[in-house]
């Protein structure tokens, strides 16, 4: 018989990786490991504990390869197949590595790759590496614009950016799939091993499909053995639960920041238009008042037309300046802002496969429990004590109880190393976060302080002689009259009183 094993029990509390400030409403101490706007040192990365790992900010294609980053990986040349609707964007990417054992000796080489390649590449690194934050690839867009330059290019950075990260990342940079994605360079092998049903908008929906499914079999089976959501959260550590509520009040204060970007640079973007159109109309003032003074003063110039002539000019240099700052806004704030909405839909991934994870470990443990209960019972029958269909029975039992221990303790392995990997992953995603995030505000500062000068410098050319305007003195047409002396009311009314006195009254 196989010996009662008593389940594991709670997990272990959550290790302080996680600092204090993610616990605070953006508190005083958020900046703490980042100085304010964008001055952080790398010093500050030594308040984080020894087994976690640096997260990578901005990693260059020009940087040095180590055993921590050991590829250097080059996206380049976009090249355009097809028409609009069929059509797709390719890109060249190079690889050099001090680790050519991996790619059959090769130390640099090359391969072209397109956006639904990636996009495997994800999903392949999402389904084996639950409990790690995949780098989030850039939006997919499906219209026309996907061939516009800035559109091409900008995507361009952006996978640059993901294989940056996961060619850095200590775990990702070991994957098979990452390898062969980098270096099979046969067309055909390449598309025998990752296959058009595992690339593309159909793989992202299976993908996608097949995580539901999974967590809906783990979530059904929990109800059925009276394990559901309510007792995986009373069985997780309160400090992983509000790490868990601050990155999901997160996500809601950064949805709400970038629309709030969007509608300050619509303004932004109005306003220069409005600039425009009163500079446009000043000027047709003032050429109407220049040619209207010639003919009321008789050629002569009253000098007003010359100053909504200047006024015109300066608010029309405004325009082009107030529209470009949408631009620098949306640059400056909304794509850092974008990126890390999807980084934390990244994060929201591995928490729902840490949840999964212990919904399954408990399924796993109700199941052993049941059977371990079955064998008791029949061990204790002692209407059947010596029979050999007793016997059969307990072994069979017991064979089902081993499978079911070795089932519960794969559920457990599985979610202690997806708890291990998140006590990694969370940390650096948040320093990664908050620096970055902490230099988009030092780059909107700089872009509000940029254009506060240039404005203020614009309107300054309107100062000397913006009060020396001389307004020419309306001359009298030769046949006004003069006004009379209006009467003394005062004086007349003494003199009248004085002649009463008199008797020279008449």
């Amino acid at each position: 018989m196989m010996p009662q094993e008593a389940p594991p029990g709670p997990p272990p509390a959550y290790d302080a990786v996680m600092t204090d400030s993610m616990h605070e409403s953006m508190g005083s101490t958020v900046y703490e490991d980042a100085q304010p706007f964008g001055t952080a040192s790398s010093s500050s990365h030594n308040n984080f504990q020894s087994h976690e790992y640096d997260s990578v900010q901005d990693v260059g294609t020009e940087g040095s390869m180590t055993m921590d980053c050991p590829h250097k990986v080059e996206i380049s040349d976009p090249e355009k197949h097809g028409d609009s609707i069929s059509g797709y964007t390719s890109y060249r990417v190079t690889t050099n590595t001090i680790q050519p054992e991996k790619f059959n000796e090769r130390a640099s080489f090359y391969v072209m790759r397109r956006y639904s390649d990636f996009d495997w590449l994800h999903n392949m690194l999402r389904a084996k590496y639950a409990g790690i934050v995949i780098p989030p690839l850039p939006e997919k867009k499906n219209s026309s614009s996907r061939f516009d330059n800035e559109f091409v290019n900008e995507r361009q950075a952006a996978l640059q950016k993901f294989l940056n990260k996961v060619i850095c990342h200590p775990e990702l940079v070991n994957s098979a799939d990452l390898v062969l994605f980098l270096s099979e360079t046969n067309t055909e092998a390449w598309a025998a091993k990752a296959p058009w049903y595992e690339r593309g908008t159909v793989a992202s929906m299976m993908s996608s499909m097949g995580h539901w499914f999974g967590h809906m079999r783990i979530a059904t089976e929990g109800a059925m053995h009276g394990k559901g959501i309510d007792s995986v959260v009373a069985a997780e550590d309160p400090e992983y639960l509000e790490v868990v509520d601050y990155f999901l009040n997160l996500e809601g204060r950064l949805r709400r920041i970038n629309d709030n970007v969007t509608r300050l640079a619509d303004q932004y973007n109005s306003m220069g238009g409005i600039w425009g159109e009163f500079g446009s109309l000043s000027l047709a003032l003032g050429s109407c008042e220049t040619e209207g003074a010639k003919h009321v003063l008789s050629g002569k110039n009253s000098g007003l037309g010359q100053a909504f002539t200047q006024l015109g000019d300066t608010c029309t240099k405004l325009a082009t300046p107030t529209q470009e700052q949408a631009k620098r806004l949306l640059k400056a704030l909304r794509v850092p802002l974008k990126e890390y909405l999807a980084v934390i839909l990244s994060v929201k991934d591995t928490i729902d496969d840490r949840t999964a994870a212990l919904q399954e470990y408990q399924n796993q443990c109700s199941k052993y429990e049941e059977r371990q209960s079955k064998i008791n019972r029949v061990a204790s029958n002692q209407s059947t004590a010596q029979s050999q269909w007793k016997t059969d029975r307990v072994t069979g039992l017991e064979a089902e109880v081993a499978e079911a221990a070795s089932a519960r303790d794969d559920a457990k392995s599985r979610y202690d190393m997806i708890v291990e990997r998140m006590k990694k992953e969370l940390p650096s995603v948040y320093r990664e976060m908050t620096l970055n995030l902490n230099n988009a505000m030092s780059n909107l500062i700089q872009i509000q302080v940029a254009l506060a000068k240039d404005t203020a410098s614009t309107w300054e050319t309107l100062l000397p002689g913006s009060g020396q305007i001389n307004l020419m003195p309306v001359e009298p047409m030769p046949d006004e009259l003069e006004p009379e002396e209006e009467p003394d009311v005062v004086t007349s009314a003494m003199s009248f009183a004085s002649s009463i006195y008199s008797g020279d009254s008449a």
